[in-house]
């Protein structure tokens, strides 16, 4: 509607609008306020905003202090309830500030939506590859921060602590592997390293930083630890604060991503980070392990003076439910989530050919300038909304129903005019945000580079993609009955789907694409392996048996064996059988024949049973053989089947 109001018609905005409209101009939104035009002149007392489509629009004059600062607006009930609340809790001006214009919007009406018909697609943008031949300034490398998101409790996957603390390649943590990551590049450069904790994963990722000796002199940094804010959560019947005292840090929620603007800033890290020289920061999640600090990147980001560059990659149909990049009608960048998608427009949300790119969390930014822009926004930086309804609650569904504000970190896209995007490889994007994820990055298709970065075991090859039920194994432990004795080998598995309830056994390999079904109530145990193709119990039980072992043939097997030291003895020089020559010996390791067992072991312990020791280092006389097995460094054995 502002796009049709002739420039100079006078624009009458509802008071309650004229601030969310104020931020949504700021950010080149699309305009919610509800307004109408008149054809009075201006007066000098009218206030000015910026143009839109080209339109000047003219506001009817309010105190500006209502436009620049919403916690200096006349607040509503409710508002200045939420305002006294954060103000106890001791959170930032910077935090209560964005966090009130967030709730101005939603008081106005908004929903956060972004409609298709105001969007359109992102066609191209430069690659990853384009870059590499680019001359890499590692002087920058002094200049930089690489900040990790470490506020996740991965509730969705029923954790109870930080995600990060979680078992994602054997006995190694995602922490374990950032750690690992980080000490590696110091020895390159001295970069400084920061994590943003959450109120709920502070004091379990200070506690094992500090109690590990290798890592905790990562803690001494005093810049170390950037603390996210918490959100008021809001009552959806009464749009007040919820009061919950069965348990009172219920009331409270994590803000989003988004937040780490106002955390930076109300922290006083922000301006003690460019009092110390530091102009760059690379930022991503700690659950992406792909996420490393890449020099071409930064010597990119670095010549293009934007404010932000985002990590995007091409999405595939495993990413056709999450956010994706777009522009306005006038070209700015920005950035679409699932939640701020209506119903109506989801065929075209999830359409990957034509919302090609979809955004890593993977963000380069510019940190003089993302001071500029706080500043000219009044102290935050303006966001959409995200809104969230879920229950106070989150364990109990007859719990009161709340509504939940956040913002997403890669929104700022659209705050930051300027800011650019770039194609990466999806190497630099393993998240793990699903049980399907952690299942298939424990498999043997990733493996820990010494360097301490995941990557695919064969880089030739997709990752596999991994379906579980979710009905049955949404949750971390629910997902580990599964594979009680270790995740089969997906190394060669294009994908695997899982329906009902199924028991991979020791050592299975899956390979293709892989469904296994089960419609029973006994779990199908799959135990046999190449898995492949489409297996039920129907389909178990109507594999062949295996062949029946064919009559041994005359040959013989040579078997190298060396000392690994003079005094060592061969421990199967009693095994040897006089009268028929015969060798039984009851293990294998690579290197050879490691010891054997006397003809009265457990059959079952006899792997090479009945076979006939033809020779010892060319020697067929059993007296000579027996002392070369004794008195000789290396031995070479000729065996064959024993012949009844």
């Amino acid at each position: 509607r502002a796009q049709h109001c002739h420039s100079g018609s006078r624009v009458v905005i509802q008071r309650q609008s004229l601030r969310s409209l104020r931020r949504q101009l700021r950010a080149r939104r699309r305009p919610r306020a509800m307004f109408s035009c008149c054809n009075a002149p201006p007066s000098d007392a009218d206030l000015i905003v910026p143009s839109v489509g080209g339109s000047t629009i003219i506001a009817q004059a309010v105190p500006a202090t209502s436009l620049d600062d919403p916690m200096e607006a006349q607040p509503s009930p409710e508002a200045d309830a939420f305002k006294k609340k954060m103000v106890a809790a001791g959170l930032s001006d910077a935090f209560i500030k964005q966090w009130l214009a967030l709730y101005a919007d939603l008081q106005a009406g908004s929903t956060g939506m972004i409609p298709e018909s105001t969007i359109s697609p992102v066609e191209t943008l430069p690659s990853f590859d384009d870059i590499q031949g680019t001359a890499a300034r590692p002087e920058l490398l002094k200049e930089t921060v690489v900040l990790k998101l470490n506020g996740g409790l991965g509730t969705s996957m029923g954790l109870e602590k930080a995600k990060s603390l979680l078992k994602v390649k054997g006995e190694m943590t995602f922490l374990d592997v950032l750690a690992k990551q980080v000490l590696h590049l110091k020895k390159q450069q001295d970069v400084k390293f920061m994590l943003m904790n959450s109120f709920s994963t502070s004091d379990d990722t200070m506690g094992f930083f500090r109690s590990n000796g290798e890592y905790s002199p990562l803690v001494q940094d005093t810049d170390f630890e950037l603390v996210q804010n918490k959100a008021p959560k809001i009552d959806a019947a009464s749009m007040n604060p919820v009061d919950y005292p069965a348990n009172a840090s219920l009331e409270w929620c994590p803000p989003g991503h988004g937040d780490l603007y106002a955390a930076l800033m109300g922290s006083g890290k922000l301006d003690s980070l460019l009092a110390k020289g530091y102009k760059y920061m690379f930022v991503s999640n700690s659950d992406n392990l792909g996420a490393t600090m890449d020099l071409s990147l930064l010597t990119y980001f670095a010549a293009q003076q934007a404010p932000m560059l985002m990590e995007c990659c091409r999405r595939t149909p495993a990413d056709k439910k999450g956010g994706h990049l777009a522009k306005t009608k006038d070209g700015q960048l920005i950035l679409r989530e699932s939640a701020q998608c209506d119903k109506s427009d989801e065929a075209a949300f999830q359409d990957i050919n034509r919302h090609k790119f979809f955004n890593t969390n993977n963000l380069w930014l510019n940190l003089p300038m993302l001071k500029d822009a706080i500043d000219r926004n009044g102290g935050f930086l303006p966001l959409p909304i995200i809104k969230n309804s879920k229950t106070v609650d989150p364990r109990d569904a007859s719990s009161p129903s709340v509504i939940q504000l956040e913002t997403a970190m890669g929104a700022a896209i659209a705050s930051l005019p300027g800011s650019a995007a770039i194609v990466v490889p999806t190497s630099r994007f393993f998240p793990v945000k699903s049980c399907d994820q952690l299942f298939a990055i424990r498999s043997d298709a990733y493996q820990v580079a010494d360097n301490g970065n995941l990557e695919l075991a064969d880089k030739g090859r997709a990752a596999p993609v991994v379906t579980l039920d979710s009905k049955l194994y949404k949750l971390v432990d629910q997902m580990e009955t599964l594979a009680p004795e270790g995740v089969p080998s997906l190394r060669d598995c294009s994908s695997l789907t899982v329906q009902g309830k199924v028991v991979f056994g020791k050592g299975v390999v899956v390979t293709g694409d892989t469904t296994v079904k089960n419609t029973k109530d006994a779990a199908l145990v799959v135990d046999k392996s190449p898995v492949t193709g489409e297996v039920t119990d129907e389909t178990l039980a109507a594999a062949a048996p295996p062949p029946a072992a064919a009559p041994a043939a005359p040959a013989t097997f040579t078997v190298v064996l060396k000392k690994s030291s003079p005094e060592q003895k061969y421990g199967f020089t009693n095994n040897l059988d006089k009268a028929t020559n015969s060798l039984y010996v009851g293990k294998i390791i690579d290197t050879g024949l490691m010891y054997a067992y006397n003809q009265t072991a457990p059959q079952d312990k006899k792997i090479l049973v009945g076979m006939t020791l033809a020779s010892v280092n060319g020697s067929t006389d059993p007296k000579t053989m027996r002392d070369s097995l004794v008195q000789e460094s290396t031995v070479t054995l000729v065996l064959q089947p024993k012949v009844e």
